[in-house]
């Protein structure tokens, strides 16, 4: 209680003549306890009155302006506690906790200028205590004068000696003002008095290097390892730098040196080579995904068992489109004693890519157990349910995803796509117009929703009219052509669905609708062989339903 630790402070410090306090000092002690008791009691206001009556009475006394300060503080009266912490600094400028009050009521008002003034005024009066500079230099940064808290800091140095922490501070100023040659100096001063610290190395590496410094980064990352041989950062900076010691060589030949090394860090290995599969995942060149696989098939013979390495194999073969290969790797990672939320999410996206659904219902449902804040789950639990004709069960786990994904826009225009679906399957037409709806006011031109939208409908004038919307905004995308496919049917021009289904079917992961779509097509055109090899293949993929049953059985397409 900040009234209590006052009334020992003041009365503690009062001046007493051969052993006497005076009877004014005893009354306005009594008071000051009176106070205490009403806050404690949880009577502001009365307490109140008390210390504004005090300070009216002995207007003169700098602890009583103290303690009415810290109450108008608590109050959240910052004009009137500067007021009086003003006062009671006037009257006693010998006592440096009122200027260090004023200072933390000025840093709560965000008054950051008039802060720094009264930092300054501490350290001048108090030259050797380090606190004193560095709120200081807290001050002036928060004002927007990074420059001149580092002339503080240099101040402190010249004071009291340098220190690691003062010089890290240094830096970072130095660095974030664009000073790399200042930044620099600093670390290369802590080298001259620590000359074997690694980490400060380091940090001058990163910085030269960043600056497009290319020999001086390189000359700190050799004197590393010339300390440290074997140490793995340093070398695979070099290749990523390019060592022309090296000769000619390429980064991803220097990389495969290492990453065969199990002594070499494993982090280190992962953050060389992540750069290099984005850039494959943008550009897709083989021949990059080749030697991409072989620095993968090193680090998993140099770290067996690693489910960092499982999960860089996943995404190599994700992005070369090795879908089953990729869902092999994912699910050796999640086996990991250390849950990573961003591989089940990447196993879950290569399931749902390869319409692997059921397995994908089966591991999102365990994902929930393990993240169940992340409400991207759910529409991957969603998705799996409405393939798997659990329609009802989808509206469950989308209503649940709605609820965890707040604000997120883009979650929640797949959800309201996915919720249109769910409407379309339990033949709620109505609902899911307005759920498809509800997706369009989050994605105005959203060629999903247009194109879900289309698929729901049973009038094929405005199927077609959708359709051709969906087109208009993305003619290439794969529900997109299955739209225009199924209006096609619906127009009894089966050979144009035929047309435009070929490439779809062709594709590595076809959906089996477009399958079953296909043999519809082929049956209204009256090939019936054909008709028939096409919905046996969605039996074989496991995706039957008894109305393909019928179509089979009667050898004819049925709505």
């Amino acid at each position: 209680m900040v009234l209590g630790f006052f009334v020992a402070f003041l009365f503690g410090k009062l001046p007493a003549q051969e052993g006497t306090v005076s009877e004014r000092d005893l009354l306005a002690q009594g008071r000051l306890l009176d106070a205490q008791r009403e806050m404690l009691l949880g009577h502001p206001d009365k307490a109140g009155e008390i210390l504004a009556e005090l300070a009216r009475k002995d207007p003169s006394n700098p602890g009583i302006a103290y303690a009415y300060a810290e109450y108008l503080a608590r109050q959240e009266d910052l004009p009137g506690a500067l007021r009086e912490i003003r006062r009671a600094k006037k009257l006693d400028p010998s006592q440096k906790w009122y200027a260090i009050t004023e200072a933390g009521y000025l840093e709560k008002a965000g008054a950051w200028a008039e802060a720094a003034e009264v930092g300054k005024d501490l350290v001048n009066r108090f030259p050797y205590e380090e606190d004193h500079y560095l709120q200081w230099a807290y001050y002036l940064i928060k004002d927007g004068r990074p420059g001149e808290a580092i002339a503080v800091y240099d101040r402190l140095e010249s004071t009291l000696g340098p220190t690691s922490d003062l010089s890290r501070k240094k830096y970072m100023l130095h660095r974030g003002m664009g000073q790399t040659r200042e930044a620099a100096d600093v670390l290369e001063q802590v080298l001259r008095r620590q000359p074997r610290n690694t980490e400060v190395m380091y940090m001058l590496a990163e910085l030269y290097a960043e600056a497009g410094a290319t020999a001086q980064a390189r000359e700190w990352y050799q004197r590393i390892l010339d300390l440290h041989p074997g140490e793995s950062e340093a070398q695979l900076a070099l290749v990523r730098l390019g060592d022309p010691s090296q000769g000619d060589e390429d980064p991803l030949a220097g990389l495969a040196r290492i990453f065969g090394d199990p002594q070499a860090d494993l982090d280190q290995k992962i953050k060389a080579i992540i750069p290099y599969i984005q850039e494959f995942a943008r550009d897709g060149d083989s021949l990059t995904g080749d030697r991409l696989d072989d620095l993968a098939g090193r680090l998993q013979v140099a770290h067996p068992g690693e489910a960092k390495v499982a999960s860089i194999m996943g995404d190599l073969a994700f992005y070369r489109g090795r879908l089953d290969s990729a869902i092999v790797h994912y699910q050796a990672a999640t086996r990991s004693e250390r849950q990573v939320y961003a591989v089940w999410e990447q196993l879950l996206t290569a399931c749902s890519e390869a319409r692997q659904y059921a397995r994908q219902k089966e591991w999102a449902a365990k994902a929930l157990d393990l993240f169940p804040n992340q409400a991207r789950i759910l529409f991957f639990l969603a998705e799996a349910q409405i393939e798997t004709r659990q329609p009802s069960e989808a509206l469950e786990s989308i209503q649940m995803g709605r609820l965890m994904a707040r604000r997120d826009g883009y979650l929640l225009y797949h959800l309201a796509l996915l919720e249109g679906r769910a409407r379309s399957a339990l033949r709620q037409p109505d609902q899911a117009d307005l759920a498809f709806d509800q997706a369009l006011s989050l994605n105005p031109r959203g060629p999903e929703a247009i194109a879900w939208k289309a698929l729901s409908q049973r009038d094929p004038e405005r199927a077609c009219r959708l359709a051709g919307e969906a087109e208009a905004i993305d003619a290439r995308m794969p529900l997109v052509v299955h739209a225009r496919a199924w209006c096609s049917l619906l127009q009894s021009t089966p050979k144009g669905s035929i047309a435009l289904l070929q490439d779809l079917v062709k594709r590595p992961w076809p959906h089996p609708v477009w399958i079953e779509l296909m043999g519809d097509a082929c049956a209204l055109a009256g090939d019936i062989p054909q008709a028939l090899e096409w919905w046996q293949r969605v039996h074989a993929d496991g995706y039957g339903s008894p109305l393909l049953d019928k179509k089979i059985a009667a050898r004819k397409y049925m709505e």
